[in-house]
């Protein structure tokens, strides 16, 4: 099932009996109204990939410092 938003994927977790991976921040209301619960699976490891995105042109200072700042602290 896709679903087009975390919106929408927190809806339908609390209408039905169903799980989902969702960001941790995307949660932390439901969290702390015990309106959901975290399942820790042992020895699963999930990796993801961010990508830096802008409109077309120049690269603007501010986004270019955090640019480096980001790959500068990229653990792979």
């Amino acid at each position: 099932m896709q679903l087009g938003s975390t919106e929408s994927i927190k809806n339908y977790i609390l209408h039905s009996n169903t799980m989902a991976f969702i960001s941790l921040h995307s949660i932390y209301k439901e969290l702390k109204e015990n309106k959901f619960t975290i399942i820790d699976v042992q020895h699963l490891s999930i990796e993801r990939s961010f990508y830096f995105i802008q409109q077309q042109g120049q690269v603007e200072a501010l986004p270019e410092l955090f640019m480096k700042f980001a790959n500068h602290y990229n653990f792979k």
